[in-house]
């Protein structure tokens, strides 16, 4: 079947339908996904659909909404995990809400699993891929850098750093006075990771040492005085050696993350269709929208003897002003100018009337669903 033209998508409104559609979805790759979403033709897939819609909307109706939250786009960093790519920090963190995120949504949509069997079909992709974000959580912060207790060594290797950094500084301190009458100013500062003090042009041959820049005004030589170079040489080594532990750490983490790329991949995308489905569900909540028909169930349609208006059931009810097929078609099509003298007066396509030769008719129960 050809697709849908551009024309008659505009004259649809349908860039209108997308902006709401990709209002309401609550990832970013859903968000993408809505706001690319074309009219299908295929059948099959509308029925997925309109009925996937209605399992989650009768699902909200008992107070349960699908959780998407920590799901993000990781798919660019799990493929470089793959690829045997070390991952940041926060590609690590962001992995690992994701995968937790996955198995939230997962283990949802299998307790309801009965009432929402469209839905747990979709869900099959997801995975509780607990063995990466338990180790990625065990070995973080709070504010996403490894922890201390991420490896045996990394500790202490923090803590023999930071002693020798306090070292440095407290002797940087000293020298401060003791180099007072030398000094442009009264403070020590870095350039690059190496502390230096502000040393006055004429007073450059009274502090040894190495210089590491000047000022603009060309009158201050920034000078890392030779008695602390042994100091910062082991600062130095200290810090390296808590970047290479660190960088270990994250290179079995995201060996983890390589492991389990595929179902990563496969679930994020997952989620990223039920997030599009969600957002039709919740687009249909606030409008009050209907499931469109698009297939005939019923296959009895009469165009007489099941005359369901309000004259028709005052006479067979003996009550007046009921509601009725008639009256609802009009008040549905009022908005485009159908009025109930426009509605044939037997209209009443769900009805089961049964008709006999000798023209009688009797309405039985209905067939519709």
């Amino acid at each position: 079947m050809s697709a849908i033209s551009a024309r008659t998508l505009t004259d649809l409104g349908w860039g209108v339908v997308v902006e709401h559609l990709a209002r309401r979805c609550r990832t970013i790759r859903g968000e993408e996904m809505a706001s690319a979403v074309v009219p299908d033709l295929d059948r099959g897939l509308a029925f997925e659909r309109i009925a996937t819609i209605s399992e989650i909307r009768r699902l909200a109706d008992d107070d349960v909404v699908l959780p998407f939250a920590g799901i993000t786009d990781v798919e660019v960093a799990v493929a470089r995990a793959e690829k045997g790519g070390t991952l940041s920090d926060d590609e690590l963190i962001a992995v690992a809400a994701t995968a937790r995120g996955l198995a939230r949504l997962n283990r949802v949509i299998e307790t309801h699993g009965e009432m929402a069997p469209n839905l747990l079909r979709l869900a099959g992709e997801l995975s509780d891929l607990g063995s990466v974000y338990e180790s990625i959580g065990r070995a973080s912060r709070d504010d996403g850098r490894l922890a201390d207790h991420a490896s045996d060594a990394l500790g202490r290797l923090r803590r023999e750093a930071a002693r020798l950094g306090d070292r440095l500084r407290s002797r940087m301190d000293s020298m401060v006075g003791e180099l007072e009458s030398h000094l442009q100013d009264q403070y020590f500062t870095q350039r690059g990771d190496r502390f230096v003090v502000p040393v006055r042009v004429s007073a450059r041959s009274r502090v040894p040492g190495i210089v590491h820049g000047t000022s603009q005004s060309g009158q201050t030589v920034f000078v890392e005085p030779a008695e602390i170079v042994d100091v910062s040489n082991q600062v130095k080594l200290a810090q390296c050696a808590v970047e290479d532990e660190e960088e270990r750490i994250r290179s079995v983490l995201s060996r983890e993350v390589e492991a389990v790329a595929e179902q990563l991949i496969a679930g994020g995308d997952a989620a990223t269709y039920l997030d599009l489905v969600a957002a039709g569900a919740a687009f249909a909540a606030d409008t009050n929208a209907a499931a469109p028909i698009v297939d005939d169930t019923v296959g009895i349609h009469h165009a007489s003897g099941g005359c369901c208006n309000e004259g028709a059931n005052r006479r067979r009810y003996g009550v007046s002003g009921t509601l009725n097929c008639r009256t609802n078609m009009a008040l549905a099509a009022a908005s485009i100018g159908i009025t109930e003298k426009d509605i044939p007066g037997a209209f009443a396509p769900f009805m089961n009337v049964v008709q006999y030769e000798d023209g009688r008719y009797e309405i039985l129960e209905p067939t519709s669903r």
